[in-house]
């Protein structure tokens, strides 16, 4: 019986078995398929009755690249992709200097999906927000293409298709969280609307990975001072009144410094910290610099000094509480602040 829509090829997964999942060149290349795929989310979208500007979802994650189709046509088609005389067996397809061919191949295919699920969206209504769930690479790291053996998604290649990306940090925390936070807002054109996970562990979560209250509210401040400007929460078995308060907090804080502009320019201002798990971050507005100091260190207090190149007197703000801080702060000989076990301390410097 030949493929149909209502009838599609399944995945050959390894060359004996077969996956529950449509296979990815018959998505990509059957004008028939595409054109059916296109008028069932457009019927869903409108059955929806969505307001205009809502936020679209999409939640696609192509794992096991390296298995993930080796059928007739996909070996095929990866043949005249990668320019090779004769397509490859299965298993013959990602080995030797074929495994990094296969692996754009594959980016290939998920950007095609994910092209054609955006223009449905778009065609039902221009209006609609898209974000697309993804994951955390480390650009400019030797192995930054790693991931992709893996999960065949590359954040890069189907950012021109959606609005946003919705970048999971489930098992990405503390310091780590921070620093990758930087590296991808400032290498993606795209804003990222991270999503970290609120549960238990003994599912997806390791116990390591399980977040408090107090790790959550740093996260979603890191997530702001990188220039995200949002966040989502996967919430599950923890979520309790405790996150809620530690979202007010963020709130709080977020409210008193947000017309500074974050992720888009640092300031002058530097801090260190004999504790490796501190980190800051600045930004500038009309004169006044804005540092934000993170401690990590989930016991102890750390003591930060504060300096900017230029040296002078400044006055130092609580911009939450909105009481100066210190009415005369040195900055060329630095000035020390401390900051709470998992704490996250703002100050505004300027020269009133």
């Amino acid at each position: 019986m030949p493929p149909t829509p209502l009838n599609p090829p399944l995945v050959v997964f390894d060359s004996d078995k077969t996956k529950l999942n449509i296979c990815p060149e018959y998505f990509r290349s059957n004008a028939a398929f595409r054109a059916f795929l296109k008028k069932s989310i457009r019927e869903h979208l409108l059955s929806l009755k969505l307001d205009k500007g809502a936020m679209v979802a999409l939640d696609g994650e192509p794992w096991e690249s390296s298995h993930y189709c080796v059928c007739t046509n996909c070996l095929e088609a990866f043949r005249k992709e990668a320019g090779l005389a004769v397509a490859p067996q299965p298993k013959e397809h990602y080995a030797g200097e074929n495994k990094w061919k296969w692996v754009d191949f594959r980016l290939k295919q998920t950007e095609d999906y994910e092209r054609l699920i955006c223009e449905a969206i778009r065609e039902t209504d221009p209006s609609l927000f898209i974000v697309d769930y993804d994951y955390v690479v480390e650009y400019g790291a030797p192995d930054e293409r790693i991931l992709y053996t893996g999960c065949a998604k590359s954040s890069e290649m189907n950012e021109k298709w959606f609005d946003a990306h919705q970048t999971s940090y489930y098992h990405i925390l503390g310091p780590k969280a921070f620093r990758l936070l930087r590296n991808n807002t400032r290498h993606l054109k795209k804003p990222i609307h991270p999503v970290v996970a609120i549960d238990g562990s003994g599912g997806y979560l390791s116990k390591k990975e399980v977040r408090s209250p107090r790790q959550v509210r740093q996260f979603a401040l890191a997530a702001f001072v990188n220039g995200c400007p949002q966040m989502a929460v996967y919430s599950g078995l923890q979520y309790d009144a405790e996150f809620l308060k530690a979202f007010m907090y963020a709130r709080a804080a977020i409210a008193s410094v947000e017309d500074f502009p974050w992720g888009k320019r640092d300031g002058a201002l530097a801090a260190s910290a004999s504790d490796p798990d501190f980190l800051f971050a600045t930004a500038v507005l009309d004169g006044r610099e804005a540092i934000a100091l993170f401690n990590y260190n989930p016991k102890a207090t750390v003591t930060a000094k504060v300096t900017h190149p230029k040296g002078g007197v400044w006055r130092a703000v609580n911009p939450v509480s909105g009481k100066v801080a210190l009415p005369q702060a040195d900055l060329g000989a630095g000035v020390e602040f401390e900051i709470p076990a998992e704490g996250v301390r703002f100050l505004v410097f300027d020269k009133k």
